[in-house]
């Protein structure tokens, strides 16, 4: 046996598990890109626990800095959690539509202009309907 023969099928396998490794997404290829002080890339999870961080500290300082602002009844608080979470239902199919125009900037913008504001939305009307529920048990002491 010639060694190139032996070598033939090892080759092959390596080529197939590449090609297997880079069928990704387009959105998953722009969280991939390399940014410019590192050479790897934020994956999906990094993505999208940072942007939850950040939904999450932009509606506490909105109830910390506008304290007057927002609902203060549990209905209301349960009307506006209602209201986040179906404007959430609707951000995915926009996203998809971004995305499939294939720009980078087009991810990014809707990135920040869709999802952080729907994420902080989300949190910000859960905290109102803590605050009303915390409101009815100061009335026990």
């Amino acid at each position: 046996m010639s060694r190139s023969s032996v070598q033939a099928p090892i080759k092959r396998k390596k080529r197939e598990s590449l090609i297997a490794v880079r069928r990704t997404s387009f959105l998953e290829g722009l969280l991939n890109q390399p940014g410019m002080a590192d050479s790897e890339g934020m994956n999906a999870p990094q993505l999208i626990a940072s942007y939850c961080v950040g939904g999450a500290a932009l509606a506490l300082w909105l109830l910390n800095r506008f304290p007057r602002l927002g609902p203060r009844t549990i209905m209301g608080a349960t009307g506006a959690v209602i209201a986040a979470f179906m404007v959430a239902g609707v951000v995915p199919s926009l996203l998809e539509v971004i995305v499939a125009a294939r720009s980078r900037v087009g991810a990014v913008v809707a990135l920040i202009g869709l999802v952080l504001p729907t994420l902080a939305a989300i949190f910000w009307s859960a905290a109102c309907l803590l605050r009303a529920f915390c409101g009815l048990l100061s009335g026990w002491r």
